[in-house]
């Protein structure tokens, strides 16, 4: 029975969401080319879901309907597609070849087209049922940045910018990103006062790879994100260790009160009286378990000032990579970072900075960790190491290969639901317009180098993403598919031979010369298509299976 059992988990969190996935964006795809076919009165021998041996088909006039093994694609065999082959005369009227240049285009263009109008529906059903928008509140304004030099505070919501209402954190990038050198107006909303405050964003390079601008405006530290409120523990005589919390765990309720981030625990912490009983709710996180355990513990508060031992979790190491200098040297889970080279460290920045900063063939940093109450002094030689930033960009620089216990989070999300057909359509048209922009950008950035071609995924990472975003949710699995739609909408218009884009450019070709392209030449283009294509897919299989294992 528990075999069945993870059988049945297996198909519905993986296999079934992929399928639905990829299945219904290969059937409309293929239904473009097909109903434009019909529409031009091309007679459709074949209308097949996937590739290879047919497992299931049926007849219905002079179409075999059929699904096919291998679930990578699909296709639509029309009479006369086949630019080599002796048509009968009598049949010419119904043959791909013999029809106008001009329907030949239509009829492979239908099929990305379809993609593309896809995703519009796809998005206008993601605004229709609801879906969850970062609101304008701010996260961690650190005290040395830009934005807190400006007044912008921690927690703070941004109501308006020039007189403009806003309702989510895209509005406020936004406006901050195109108006650089400006002086703009902010409202506030800060403990249930209204405040104003002017701010001026620079224009600065724009962090962002998949957006056309170079320079963008931006303040400096302003952002929605907060950290958890994961804790650490410094010693095992704290009252937090002694009541059974351990550094790392999440804290998530305060005598029934939720907390999300270490700067609403603070707070709530601090604001109990003296005396106090305070019975804390959360979660452990091990490596070796898969699912988080409930903890709770009950302490007492014996001081104005007193955290019971508590602390943020900033400068605990939670990771350690194999084989990487940090794990050879002795560091732990759960050591916490006092010194580096004699020098006391008071956030992980300093740590970046001083071994990123390391020079090749230079001596180890001599780093001071606190564990089990004693400090631990260890030398590590930093080492030169390739991986991916947020940015998609492969980058180089020094790293020893330990994680802190940094999370982040936003403020509770807004609920973003569009109302009436006319509104959810122009909602579904907007987000389609802003992926195609953005998929075309990132082909730009591949070409260019500046995204690695490591971010190229195949068949693996749809299915992941697929099963991911379906545990999380109608929105978000809708979403995602709309997404891959609009990129499948623009792989497609390649123009590469095998593709519907090398299609399309062997018509355009023939309308503007008044003549087929030879066939010799479509054949030549046709097998260097397909050695493209094949590549393309080995090399995506590659990066799947290098990310899985």
């Amino acid at each position: 029975m528990e075999a069945i059992s993870v059988v049945q988990s297996f198909l519905l969190e993986k296999f079934v969401p992929f399928i639905i996935l990829l299945g219904l964006l290969i059937f409309v795809h293929e239904l473009g080319h097909f109903l434009v076919a019909k529409l031009c009165k091309v007679r459709v021998e074949v209308f097949s879901l996937g590739f290879g041996k047919k497992i299931f088909k049926f007849v219905h006039g002079t179409t075999t309907y059929c699904i096919s093994l291998i679930p990578l694609g699909g296709y639509v065999k029309m009479f006369g597609d086949d630019p080599s082959a002796d048509i009968p005369e009598e049949e010419k009227s119904v043959s791909f070849t013999h029809k106008p240049v001009s329907q030949r285009i239509a009829i492979v263009l239908a099929g990305p087209l379809m993609n593309f109008f896809f995703a519009i529906f796809l998005f206008a059903g993601v605004g229709l049922y609801g879906d969850k928008e970062i609101g304008p509140y701010l996260g961690d304004i650190e005290t040395d940045s830009t934005a807190w030099e400006q007044g912008f505070r921690s927690g703070d919501e941004i109501t308006q910018i020039n007189g403009q209402k806003i309702r989510y954190w895209d509005e406020v990038k936004k406006v901050i990103s195109s108006n650089p050198d400006e002086t703009l107006n902010f409202t506030l909303r800060r403990n249930d006062q209204q405040i104003s405050l002017q701010a001026t964003p620079k224009n600065l390079e724009n962090p962002d790879v998949l957006e056309w601008e170079e320079m963008t405006g931006q303040i400096k530290g302003l952002s929605p994100l907060s950290r958890t409120s994961h804790i650490g523990l410094p010693s095992k005589d704290t009252p937090a260790h002694q009541a059974g919390l351990r550094s790392m765990d999440l804290i998530t309720m305060v005598n029934g009160e939720k907390v999300k981030t270490w700067r609403g625990l603070q707070k709530t912490l601090a604001d109990l009286p003296t005396g106090t009983p305070i019975e804390l709710e959360g979660k452990r996180f091990s490596k070796d378990q898969k699912e988080p355990q409930a903890i709770s513990a009950t302490l007492q508060k014996t001081s104005s000032d007193d955290l019971m031992g508590i602390e943020s979790s900033e400068l605990y190491i939670f990771h350690l990579s194999e084989e990487m200098p940090a794990q050879k040297a002795g560091l732990k889970r759960g050591d916490k970072i006092l010194q580096l080279n004699g020098q006391p460290v008071n956030n992980w920045d300093q740590v970046l900075k001083t071994v990123s900063s390391h020079k090749k063939g230079g001596g180890p940093i001599d780093f001071t960790v606190l564990r089990d109450n004693q400090p631990v002094s260890l030398g590590i030689v930093p080492k030169e190491n390739s991986f991916m930033n947020e940015q998609g960009q492969e980058v180089t620089r020094f790293q020893v290969g330990i994680a802190p216990a940094i999370f982040q989070t936003v403020a509770n999300p807004i609920i973003f639901k569009t109302s009436g057909l006319i509104e959810s359509v122009a909602y579904g048209w907007k987000k389609t317009i802003h992926w195609t922009k953005t998929s075309i950008i990132s082909f730009v950035r591949l070409i260019e180098a500046k995204v690695s071609p490591k971010n190229i995924g195949g068949i693996f990472t749809i299915g992941q993403v697929a099963s991911e975003t379906f545990k999380l949710g109608l929105s978000p699995y809708l979403r995602i598919m709309a997404i891959i739609s609009v990129q499948l909408f623009i792989l497609n218009l390649l123009p590469i031979p095998v593709l519907d884009g090398g299609h399309l450019m062997f018509f355009i070709l023939e309308a503007l010369k008044g003549a087929p392209v030879s066939l010799k030449k479509m054949e030549i283009a046709q097998q260097i298509g397909l050695i493209l294509l094949m590549g393309l897919m080995a090399f995506a299989l590659f990066n799947d299976i290098t990310r899985l294992f």
